[in-house]
């Protein structure tokens, strides 16, 4: 079925009260013009992206397979929830009773058109919860934006304070592979050791920690350092894509396989552009 012309933009369209729907025939100037962090343009087309971008559908999709056990978590803190794509994975696969926190009113104006959600406007650093409340929480690309130096350290020991015992932590953050060092207020790129670190320094058990995104970051990386590109801060959101063609098809292809292997084979793969980590709290 023909889609009609995506002639507003995702925020409008929330506000609005119509159906968040992604069509590739955007504007050229709405796709390809840049966007900064935590402005209401970068969650618009971080919103389009994670409908329709085969990356971010792909590394959710992978990110997902982590989370082998789905038992007794009826509880669920998505602590960074953006726009709200994995907090409707929550309610919907998890049948969870789930809460999404972010620092920006922009961003959970989305989880308010996509979810049933509780939604709380906070501080990932400080989270307004009780101790012990959760038994699962979800930050998923929200470490590498925190407040540096101890961002990190002291999200995690939040985190790690409103689990229940036994609850668990479903962590995903960028990864330094194939980038040069950065170093700035309000950006980090990851080491696997490093993250391990950090979650063990929090009091849990790191049960599972791995690169993810193996194959294309392999490939992005060696055309970077071919074409002598190779971003040295946060490259920010791409434009969003007219079409996608066969190097789509392929990259969704292998994050499907690498969630397959990911969810069977307990092995670390030695490369990737994000990092996925499952701890528990004792």
């Amino acid at each position: 079925m023909r889609r009609e012309r995506y002639d507003v933009t995702m925020t409008e369209r929330v506000e609005a009260g119509i159906a968040v729907d992604y069509n590739p025939r955007a504007p050229p100037s709405e796709m390809a013009a840049p966007v900064h962090v935590l402005t209401p343009e970068y969650y618009d087309r971080l919103a389009a992206l994670e409908q329709a971008h085969w990356w971010w559908r792909g590394v959710r999709r992978v990110t997902q397979r982590v989370l082998r056990d789905r038992s007794r978590l009826g509880r669920v803190l998505d602590a960074g929830c953006g726009t709200g794509a994995m907090l409707a994975w929550a309610e919907r696969d998890l049948r969870a009773r789930a809460v999404g926190l972010d620092f920006s009113a922009d961003a959970l104006r989305f989880c308010r058109a996509r979810t049933r959600a509780g939604l709380l406007q906070g501080d990932a650093t400080a989270l307004p919860a009780t101790a012990a409340s959760f038994d699962l929480v979800l930050s998923l690309d929200v470490l590498q934006h925190l407040p540096r130096p101890g961002g990190d350290a002291r999200a995690l020991a939040e985190i790690a304070r409103v689990l229940a015992p036994g609850g668990r932590l479903l962590l995903r953050t960028n990864s330094a592979c194939g980038y040069p060092p950065v170093d700035a207020p309000d950006y980090h790129r990851y080491a696997l050791a490093e993250v391990r670190g950090l979650v063990e320094g929090a009091g849990l058990i790191c049960q599972r920690a791995t690169y993810v995104n193996m194959a294309p970051a392999l490939a992005l990386t060696l055309v970077r350092r071919l074409k002598g590109t190779t971003p040295t801060s946060d490259p920010g959101l791409p434009p969003l894509p007219e079409r996608q063609g066969l190097a789509a098809a392929i990259g969704m292809t292998w994050l499907t396989l690498e969630s397959e292997f990911i969810r069977h084979v307990p092995i670390a793969l030695p490369f990737g552009h994000s990092i996925v980590a499952l701890a528990r709290k004792p």
